[in-house]
C-alpha cells in the first residue's frame, strides 16, 4: 500500500514476515526507490522513528540556521550539512553540532542507512535531498549524486502518520 506521492514523498507498506514483527517498507523519494539495500524494517523500532520524526518535524525550525547557507545552492546546502559531522572539515562540529539534527531525515534504521538524506529550506522552498553512500550499492553509478526533491513538511507528515495507524 503506498502511503503519499511518490513523486514527492512516499512510503510503501509491503508484506509482514514473522507475524506483525518484521515487514517489507520501501521509502519513495522522487519516484526511486532508496531503501534499496534492506527493505525489511522491525515493525515496533519503524514506528517509534517514524513517531519521532513527526513530532520534531512539528518542532523544527528549519530557518535557524540560514546565515551559513546564504549564496549556496541545495546540493552545496547538503554537502555543508554533511561537512558539520566530517572531522577535519571546515564547518566540523560547528553550532555544537546542531545543524546536521536539525536538517537530518530518514534516520529510520537498517532501512534508510544506506542513504545520507536531509530537508533543507532554500529560498522559502523546502527541499528533500538524499545521497547513496554505500559502495556495496546496487546501482553504481548513483553513488555520490546528490538527488533532490522539492516536498512541504506538512505533506511529509502526513505520509509519516498514516503508516502508524496501518503498522499498528
Amino acid at each position: 500500500m503506498i502511503v503519499g506521492d511518490k513523486n514527492s514523498f512516499a512510503i510503501d507498506v509491503g508484506v509482514n514476515y514473522q507475524g506483525n514483527q518484521l515487514r517489507k517498507i520501501d521509502v519513495v523519494v522522487n519516484n526511486q526507490y532508496v531503501g534499496v539495500d534492506d527493505n525489511l524494517a522491525f515493525v515496533p523500532q519503524f514506528i517509534t522513528s517514524l513517531a519521532f520524526d513527526i513530532e520534531r518535524l512539528k518542532k523544527a525550525d528549519f530557518n535557524k540556521f540560514d546565515n551559513y547557507f546564504e549564496g549556496l545552492t541545495v546540493p552545496e546546502i547538503h554537502e555543508f550539512i554533511l561537512n558539520t559531522r566530517t572531522e577535519g572539515a571546515e564547518e566540523f562540529d560547528l553550532e555544537d553540532d546542531q545543524i546536521y539534527p536539525l536538517h537530518c531525515f530518514l534516520d529510520w534504521g537498517p532501512t534508510t542507512d544506506n542513504l545520507t538524506t536531509f530537508l533543507i529550506p532554500k529560498d522559502k522552498e523546502m527541499y528533500l535531498t538524499h545521497q547513496f553512500w554505500r559502495e556495496e550499492h546496487i546501482n553504481k553509478i548513483e553513488i555520490g549524486v546528490i538527488n533532490i526533491t522539492k516536498v512541504e513538511i506538512e505533506e511529509i507528515i502526513g505520509t509519516l502518520e498514516k503508516p502508524i495507524l496501518i503498522l499498528k
